[in-house]
């Protein structure tokens, strides 16, 4: 539901299906970020699979959509839905957006948002690529999601995971003569994150 008084634009909570609805009382919420683009547009298939993967690990996923984490006023409400006075606070986030928030124009990094959640932060790659280009090229993901979504994201110090998604055409619009393209999961690498989650959860809630 949107907070703040700038409607739309406001980070979101996301509602996963209800047949993917975790357990309730979970002890270990998990973040979960994705752009506003992707909802408005229906893309949200590796959301959905990600939070079901997460549930059946005995995680309580939030998923939450944002139009950009470059705005401090999106960051600040951010806060407020992942670190709660009411409730739980997240032990790990899942940020399926792009580039970078840090900014070095100064010489000095701005990491007060990652600073302020201080939780690990792994940055989980939705391709801008088909499957069989990823899976023909010796580098796996092309030279524009690298840079996007690891080289970037590792100047923030996110824990770089996998590619879980690639996109695919879903189906040809003769009205509008071009194919409708779509985000498809891809269970493996989905599990990979989803267990990757769990064990940061896990070691946080551990005892030196």
């Amino acid at each position: 539901f949107p907070t703040g008084g700038r409607g739309d634009l406001a980070p979101t909570r996301f509602p996963p299906p209800d047949s993917r609805l975790p357990t309730p009382h979970s002890p270990l919420p998990v973040g979960l970020l994705f752009y506003r683009a992707h909802y408005l547009a229906g893309n949200t298939a590796p959301i959905d699979a990600l939070c079901a993967a997460l549930a059946e690990r005995g995680l309580s996923p939030v998923p939450v959509y944002v139009s950009s984490l470059q705005d401090p006023d999106v960051q600040g409400e951010l806060l407020e839905l992942l670190k709660p006075k009411d409730g739980p606070n997240i032990e790990v986030l899942l940020n399926t957006t792009s580039f970078s928030v840090a900014k070095l124009d100064g010489g000095v990094p701005n990491l007060e948002l990652w600073e302020k959640l201080d939780v690990p932060v792994l940055q989980v790659i939705l391709s801008g690529g088909t499957q069989e280009a990823w899976a023909s090229q010796s580098l796996g993901l092309s030279p524009r999601d690298i840079a996007m979504n690891v080289a970037l994201p590792e100047v923030d110090g996110r824990i770089i995971t996998r590619a879980v998604s690639f996109k695919a055409a879903q189906q040809r619009s003769d009205a509008l003569e071009t194919d409708v393209v779509t985000y498809e999961p891809r269970p493996d690498r989905v599990n990979f994150v989803a267990d990757l989650a769990q064990h940061w959860a896990t070691l946080r809630r551990t005892p030196v």
